[in-house]
């Protein structure tokens, strides 16, 4: 049952839980570790306790939806007694046992859920604040002993236990790499690896290694798609086929891909996600979500149609809760707008505001879709719902100024693009309207000075614009001079770029990768050198090549080294795509 409490005042969160002296009766007097995550709205927040009550992880959801401070920590708030919190909070925690979770408590500045950590969690804290504090205080040999002792802690937990296993992993690992034992610290970091990312129930090998060594691959190669690419793509697909995988790898590969712009790579790998998990309609959400993105709007329709009655029905899919299922028609929406199928788009935006009326993207976008049907008092209708709760949106001022200039409400409209640059006082299109706006109203000279503003930002941006292109139509031909076998073609391509644009990384980076493969092993390592040396890049690819570089060089301990390097930063770029 969600218990609801008053509102507090507000203060910090882990201040506001403590009672004033005196307060309350004993729930319990043990003193327990709390965790908390803190939402914006209610409907979020049920979402996310349906979430754990169906299996899923507590900490991962704080670390990517907790608006508090401890987000970072998994939502570890500290220890405290019950009877010293606030009789609001001891009411909610009322036969709430160790490891379990409360209902939504509305407070000041959003809505939380509470939950007490087990005794076993307790002992992993612990001893994992002995390592650190050896760590602090110059005790090497002490604090290895005490991250051992948190890893053995954290696998008794089983299941439960496993994001704790990965922290401690990931901190043996660190601590053994400056102790020089790379072979160790990349042995165990392999394991935080297969703890972070094999499915729930994955005994033995689950094949995370062998997925993240082929994935590497491809996006090293991705920049030149010839017989190489196409092997290391069938390896990874292979790989993932013969793997037991956490579902989310798929999502967290998918973005890592867009990413890097391969947005093929990224539907192959959501497709793949959607044949290992049939029944998930969060997978099979994301691949609909990635095909609206793309373009591909036809199938977009067919994938979220097949997705949304599982998220849409009374019974909410637990995994997706009714936050995600407003999104799904937001973004059905979306898709039905692009293919002109204007009152299904209407329909599906306002399905999901039904769902969840909080939902600002589908108002924007309904708001959107009116305005390009000439719709524009209904437009000005939906933005102006937004308004109150989003007074300094930019976008959506402007949005609101070129309704009202549509409409012909040339005054209103001047004076809503004010306020607009009044926050941006570049932005570019509120010039535009603004403008255009004094010039129906008979203030030509006026009209013309912001519209003559408006052509100089113009012109500006597109010679942003202007230099992008040129910067993708130089990778481009050098690419595929390579795929074609012009190997040397490429290299002096290459060179001309970086020539005229030596601080773009991504032409060193793809230099060094064709000079790899072409046996050039000193040119290329000088190159990625280069490129952490002048502080242009230092990502999970570089390090690869480097690792590719110096293995086929036959120096093993610095392939390990920059292997590791590799594998800790695509590790982190996987956990930022998900959250």
């Amino acid at each position: 049952m969600v218990r609801h409490c008053p509102p507090l005042a507000s203060l910090p969160l882990a201040v506001a839980l403590l009672a004033a002296s005196g307060a309350g009766a004993a729930v319990q007097d043990a003193a327990v570790a709390i965790r908390v995550i803190r939402t914006d709205s209610p409907v979020e927040a049920e979402t996310l306790r349906q979430r754990i009550a169906a299996g899923a992880d507590f900490p991962n959801l704080a670390r990517a939806h907790s608006r508090d401070p401890t987000a970072p920590s998994g939502g570890y708030l500290g220890t405290f007694r019950i009877p010293d919190l606030r009789p609001e909070f001891q009411d909610a925690l009322a036969g709430v046992a160790r490891g379990e979770t409360t209902g939504v408590v509305p407070v000041d500045d959003g809505w939380v859920i509470l939950q007490i950590a087990t005794e076993g969690e307790d002992a992993w804290r612990a001893v994992t604040e002995a390592a650190r504090q050896a760590l602090r205080q110059g005790r090497g040999a002490d604090a290895e002993g005490y991250f051992r002792e948190a890893v053995a802690a954290a696998e008794a937990l089983g299941a439960a236990g496993r994001p704790l296993l990965v922290d401690s992993l990931r901190d043996l690992s660190a601590l053994v790499r400056i102790q020089g034992d790379g072979a160790e610290a990349a042995r165990l970091y392999d394991r935080s690896l297969e703890a972070a990312w094999a499915a729930p129930n994955a005994e033995g090998d689950s094949g995370v290694h062998d997925v993240v060594e082929a994935f590497v691959d491809v996006l090293l190669l991705g920049a030149f798609p010839d017989a190489a690419f196409e092997v290391a793509r069938e390896r990874h697909t292979e790989a993932l086929r013969r793997a037991s995988l956490d579902e989310r790898l798929y999502w967290a590969m998918a973005g890592v891909l867009n990413a890097a712009g391969m947005t093929d790579e990224a539907e192959r790998t959501l497709a793949l996600g959607v044949d290992a998990f049939p029944d998930s309609t969060a997978s099979r959400a994301r691949l609909g979500d990635h095909h609206v993105d793309s373009g591909n709007y036809t199938q977009a329709i067919d994938t979220l149609r097949g997705a949304i009655p599982a998220a849409s029905d009374t019974a909410i899919d637990p995994w997706l809760g009714v936050v995600p299922a407003s999104y799904l028609h937001q973004r059905l929406g979306d898709a039905y707008g692009n293919v002109v199928r204007y009152e299904d788009a209407v329909e599906s935006y306002r399905r999901a505001l039904d769902i969840d009326p909080g939902n600002p993207g589908a108002r924007f976008e309904l708001g959107r879709l009116h305005y390009v049907n000439n719709r524009f008092e209904d437009a000005l209708l939906e933005y102006d719902a937004m308004l109150e709760a989003n007074p300094g949106s930019v976008d959506l001022l402007h949005r609101i100024a070129e309704a009202e200039l549509a409409a012909g409400r040339f005054e209103d409209a001047a004076a809503t693009a004010r306020r607009a640059l009044q926050i941006d006082a570049d932005h570019r299109r509120s010039f535009y309207v603004l403008g255009t706006a004094l010039v129906r109203m008979g203030r030509v000279e006026a009209g013309r000075a912001e519209l003559t503003r408006y052509g100089e930002l113009e012109a500006a941006a597109g010679e942003a614009d202007r230099l992008g292109q040129e910067l993708s139509t130089l990778d481009n031909g050098a690419r595929t001079a390579f795929a074609d076998g012009r190997a040397d073609e490429s290299i002096g391509l290459y060179r001309q770029a970086i020539e005229a644009h030596p601080d773009v990384a991504l032409f060193r980076l793809n230099l060094a990768v064709a000079q790899i493969r072409m046996g050039r092993l000193d040119d290329a390592l000088a190159g990625l050198e280069t490129v952490i040396e002048r502080g242009l890049s230092d990502n999970a690819l570089v390090h690869a090549a480097l690792a590719d570089a110096h293995a086929a060089r036959g120096d093993a301990g610095a392939s390990r080294e920059h292997r590791l390097e590799s594998m800790q930063r695509l590790d982190a770029w996987l956990r930022s795509e998900l959250e």
